[in-house]
């Protein structure tokens, strides 16, 4: 994981709620973004926000998600929220935008994965038991929730496209190949 750093030269906290100062902010985190190489996975330490509201969430959060799945297949970067702050109902405001904007997040909270935005029931009890196995396959899950193996492949692939559960593919010693989907905190 790479840490990203949200504050200012001798800031201890900063609220993440108007628009045209978050602009420099944003460009400044998807510099050091497009700079990393493949595969990293990007982490915010949210303990360091007070305060986040749509414009926040849009630019610091939405903004470099939508480019992580708009290049998902040669880039393959992604962005986690670490240190989710109840008091100051970060799970709540970054939530509505991203519902709006159609854009999914994964974060913990009290060492507590949590899963923020837009996404389908069937997609979020996936993606929550990848992040409770660490990894997983296609047949993992499809056994687990009783399912057909082509469906399941789907959805673990729409996971990985909306930059939520990382893959890398294996060889079996019988032939053929097989992805695994890792959780972003494996």
């Amino acid at each position: 994981m790479m840490y990203l750093n949200l504050l200012s030269e001798g800031q201890e906290t900063v609220n993440l709620l108007f628009r045209p100062k978050l602009m420099p902010i944003r460009e400044s985190l998807m510099e050091q973004m497009s700079q990393a190489p493949v595969g990293t996975v990007f982490y915010y330490d949210m303990s360091q926000v007070e305060g986040i509201n749509g414009s926040g969430t849009d630019e610091i959060i939405a903004k470099p998600i939508k480019e992580f799945i708009k290049h998902y297949k040669t880039e393959d970067k992604y962005l986690v929220l670490m240190n989710l702050n109840q008091e100051h109902d970060h799970i709540y405001n970054i939530d509505l935008t991203l519902k709006e904007e159609n854009v999914t997040v994964v974060g913990k909270q009290n060492n507590d994965i949590v899963i923020i935005g837009h996404i389908g029931d069937s997609l979020r009890e996936i993606l929550e038991i990848a992040h409770e196995l660490g990894e997983v396959t296609a047949r993992d899950i499809a056994e687990r929730l009783d399912k057909k193996l082509n469906l399941t492949s789907t959805q673990l692939n729409k996971l990985n496209e909306m930059r939520l559960l990382k893959r890398y593919e294996v060889q079996l010693e019988e032939g053929g190949r097989q992805y695994i989907y890792r959780s972003l905190f494996y």
